[in-house]
C-alpha cells in the first residue's frame, strides 16, 4: 500500500482568524506538496529522457565513432607512403592527433593510445604521459590542502551545527507526540493495529533518516482534525516556517539542477526539449536521421579515402 494512501495530504490550519504565521504556514505546507509532486514528475520524465537516449541514440553515435577510429587507422597506414610528400605527413599527424585525443578522452577509445603516442612525438613525451594517465586513471583526483577557516566560515559552521542540532531536538519532540497517538501495540482493534503499524513504520523511517519536514509533514496529515489555528502557537510555528522554507528552497534548487544548463542531464534536457514530449520525439526523430546521415556519409569516405588519388585531395582541402 502506497504512503498517499495511508495518509491523506496536509490540508491547511483552520480557524476563524489565522496569524501571519499560520497563513504563511499554510502556503508553505502547499508549496512543499506542489514542489515535491513537480520533482517527483522531472525525475521520472528525465529517467525516461535517459532511456530513450541510450536505446535510441548511443548505439548510433558509438556506430559513428567507431567509424572515426577506422579512419584514424586508415590514416595511420596511409602516413608511410611514399607518394606522400613531407606537408602530406604534416597534415595527416595533426588530424590522427586531434581525432584520436578527441575519441579517446570524449569517446573512451583508449585502444587508440598508441597511435596518439606515436604522433605526438618524443619531444612531447611528458606531455603524453600525463595525457595517458589521466585516461586511463580518470577517476584519481588531486588532494588540495585545506585552507584555515576564516572567522566568517567558523562562526557559520557553528550556526549550522547549532541549527541541526535544533532539527534533532524538534524530530525528537515531533516522533514522540506521534509514537504516543499512533504505537499499535494498545490497538485492540486488529484493522486499527494493522494501519497504526504501517504508520508506524513511515513514523520511524522519517526519524531515523532526522528527516524533520517528513516528520512534520506526517504530524499535520495525522493529526490534521486536532490541528487548528488555536493549538499551533506562533511561536513553535516560526520554527517550521523556518524548515519548511529550508525545504522549499532545496527542492526548487533540485528541480533547477535538473533542468538546468549547468549539468550534464540538464543538458540533456535543454537539448532533446524534455518539457514538452511532442518536442521531445520531434527532436529525437531529427538526431537519428542525422546521426544515420553522418554514418552513411562517413562509411563511404572511408572507402573512397582507401585509394591514394582521394586522400591526397582531402589533405589538399584539410586546413592543419
Amino acid at each position: 500500500m502506497s504512503q498517499q494512501s495511508i495518509i491523506s495530504i496536509p490540508k491547511p490550519l483552520t480557524g476563524e482568524k489565522l496569524s501571519k504565521q499560520q497563513r504563511r504556514f499554510n502556503a508553505n505546507i502547499e508549496r512543499v506538496e506542489v514542489l515535491k509532486k513537480e520533482l517527483v514528475h522531472t525525475k521520472k520524465q528525465l529517467e525516461q529522457l535517459v532511456q530513450r537516449i541510450q536505446k535510441e541514440i548511443l548505439p548510433l553515435e558509438n556506430k559513428y565513432t567507431k567509424k572515426l577510429v577506422m579512419m584514424v587507422r586508415l590514416f595511420d597506414w596511409h602516413y608511410h607512403s611514399s607518394e606522400l610528400k613531407a606537408k602530406d605527413r604534416e597534415k595527416l599527424a595533426h588530424f590522427i592527433v586531434t581525432k584520436s585525443y578527441e575519441l579517446i578522452h570524449f569517446s573512451h577509445h583508449t585502444e587508440l593510445l598508441e597511435i596518439y603516442q606515436k604522433y605526438q612525438g618524443a619531444n612531447q613525451e611528458k606531455q603524453v604521459s600525463t595525457f595517458t594517465e589521466s585516461i586511463v586513471e580518470e577517476a584519481t583526483t588531486e588532494t588540495k590542502a585545506e585552507k584555515p577557516k576564516t572567522e566568517k566560515q567558523q562562526a557559520r559552521e557553528e550556526k549550522l551545527k547549532e541549527e541541526l542540532q535544533n532539527m534533532s531536538k524538534t524530530a525528537r519532540s515531533i516522533y514522540a507526540e506521534l509514537v504516543k497517538s499512533f504505537h499499535p501495540d494498545l490497538e485492540q482493534d486488529e484493522a486499527e493495529k494493522e494501519r497504526k503499524t504501517k504508520i508506524m513504520h513511515q513514523i520511524t523511517e522519517a526519524y531515523q533518516k532526522d528527516d524533520v519536514f517528513e516528520l512534520l509533514r506526517l504530524k499535520v496529515s495525522l493529526q490534521e482534525e486536532q490541528l487548528t489555528a488555536d493549538n499551533m502557537a506562533d511561536d513553535r510555528l516560526l520554527y517550521f516556517n523556518k524548515l519548511l522554507e529550508e525545504q522549499i528552497e532545496e527542492l526548487t534548487q533540485e528541480i533547477k539542477a535538473t533542468k538546468g544548463e549547468g549539468s550534464h542531464y540538464g543538458e540533456l534536457w535543454q537539448r532533446f526539449g524534455a518539457e514538452n514530449p511532442k518536442t521531445m520525439d520531434i527532436t529525437f526523430k531529427g538526431e537519428i536521421k542525422q546521426l544515420k546521415r553522418m554514418i552513411k556519409s562517413l562509411t563511404s569516405d572511408i572507402e573512397m579515402l582507401r585509394m591514394k588519388e582521394y586522400l591526397i585531395e582531402f589533405l589538399r582541402a584539410y586546413s592543419a
